[in-house]
């Protein structure tokens, strides 16, 4: 449900997520979001009319919500997993897509395990990385510093909402008319993006941005489903060490070329496909399928063991093939 009230600015939840802020910023070389600066001691700056604010989704897997409405106005977005280049999904959504939507489509596309809490968050005044550059798809810098007079005059209540990811559309942050998109007109389109985080801990970061010149698309019938594009590498493995024998650097990783077949999302949707990151790909399977290759897995554990028959002597290490690590 919406929240009728503006969040706080000291907020606890708030202060550990990526603000929204308006207007310019401070340049942040990991693209973590900027920081509230001190007042300035001895000026006061003019008020300023207090930004409208933007909405952050606040989500828990509870809120996870599958069932998607047809839409004929569709829109580009590029997925862009933070601090790995080449490990990225360009993929066309409709404007009913729903945060929830949003949430379950990264899982599948980025092979993760929903086991985690995430949020995401809109941002305005978007400057993106050079497309060109190590960093091209993840954003350089967001919002701006408030001004004084806009802390006097109670910025901070109206700073940032939050709302269920099942209650806000895609439809509702780019529109068409840049004066109705999330910003309602403070930046245009280009300047809007999406800040993605799943598993506190480890905090795996998507940016999700637009290509202004091809970000709207009209279908001739109304569809529900994604269309994935382009989808290049994959995320190291879940939930494993830092060193994992065998694994694939992330942008080298291969993509199963069943990410690409529409009908595939509403079948992951459903629990008839997984997805997971693993050593050499992402792969994309059957239930039925991981059985087999569970029970393929133990069949070569049961043998090397047999093979070494000094138990002492044996390491599960070795096994590249076996354990929790794919």
């Amino acid at each position: 449900m919406l929240q009728k009230a503006f969040q706080p600015m000291l907020d606890p939840l708030i202060k550990t997520t990526s603000r929204v802020e308006h207007g310019s910023s401070v340049d942040s070389v990991d693209a973590a979001p900027p920081q509230k600066k001190a007042r300035d001691a001895g000026t006061t700056p003019t008020p300023t009319p207090t930004p409208t604010p933007i909405p952050r989704t606040e989500t828990t897997m509870e809120d996870r919500e599958d069932t998607m409405d047809v839409s004929t106005h569709r829109s580009w977005l590029r997925f862009q997993l933070m601090n790995f280049k080449n490990v990225y999904r360009i993929v066309q959504l409709p404007a009913t897509f729903t945060f929830a939507n949003l949430h379950t489509l990264i899982q599948h596309m980025f092979g993760w395990s929903n086991s985690h809490l995430h949020r995401a968050e809109v941002v305005s005044y978007v400057v993106m990385h050079d497309p060109n550059g190590d960093l091209a798809g993840t954003m350089k810098r967001w919002g701006r510093k408030p001004m004084l007079g806009e802390f006097l005059g109670g910025f901070g209540e109206d700073y940032a909402k939050a709302i269920k990811d099942s209650k806000l559309k895609l439809g509702e942050i780019w529109t068409r008319d840049f004066t109705n998109n999330a910003s309602l007109g403070e930046s245009p389109n280009d300047e809007i993006g999406i800040i993605y985080e799943y598993d506190f801990g480890d905090t795996w970061t998507v940016h999700i941005s637009c290509d202004p010149k091809e970000l709207f698309f009209d279908s001739r019938a109304p569809m529900n489903v994604p269309i994935i594009r382009q989808a290049q590498g994959a995320p190291p493995i879940e939930h494993a060490p830092e060193f994992v024998p065998g694994e694939d650097d992330p942008d080298d990783k291969t993509v199963s070329d069943r990410i690409f077949v529409r009908e595939n999302f509403e079948l992951y949707c459903q629990g008839k496909l997984m997805s997971c990151a693993r050593r050499t790909e992402l792969a994309i399977y059957t239930p039925e399928e991981e059985a087999e290759r569970q029970k393929r897995l133990q069949h070569q554990r049961e043998h090397r063991m047999e093979v070494d028959s000094d138990e002492e002597n044996y390491d599960d290490d070795d096994d590249d093939d076996s354990g929790e690590w794919y």
